[in-house]
């Protein structure tokens, strides 16, 4: 008999495997690691206590945690279309997915520092 996590399991690899594109991951401690996720560009959230939907334009990629093969934590860095992003947050689903919340990172550009 197959186990409800066995069918999340696979769901989540068939919408990743059609969804999907490639990434690839470069965890704070050193590697590189091919990986696949859903990528999405306009995110929107509930917030707990109000119940009102607050609407951000934050990158997020969904992933299935099964298929990865370390474990990504906060401060590791996403390639995804060219664009590199720092993942700030993991949001696990309790069901094997997961969704990274990152940042765009900008490179050379220099930041200025305000004089007082």
């Amino acid at each position: 008999m197959t186990d409800f996590r066995d069918r999340v399991s696979k769901l989540l690899k068939t919408c990743t495997k059609t969804f999907g594109e490639d990434c690839l991951l470069l965890p704070k401690r050193g590697g590189r690691y091919n990986i696949k996720g859903i990528f999405d560009n306009d995110y929107e959230a509930v917030d707990p206590d109000t119940e009102q939907v607050i609407s951000s334009n934050q990158p997020v990629l969904g992933i299935n945690l099964h298929e990865i093969p370390i474990e990504i934590r906060p401060g590791d860095q996403l390639k995804i279309r060219n664009l590199t992003f720092n993942i700030y947050e993991i949001r696990e689903d309790g069901q094997g997915g997961a969704s990274l919340l990152m940042h765009k990172v900008e490179h050379g550009k220099r930041i200025k520092k305000k004089k007082d």
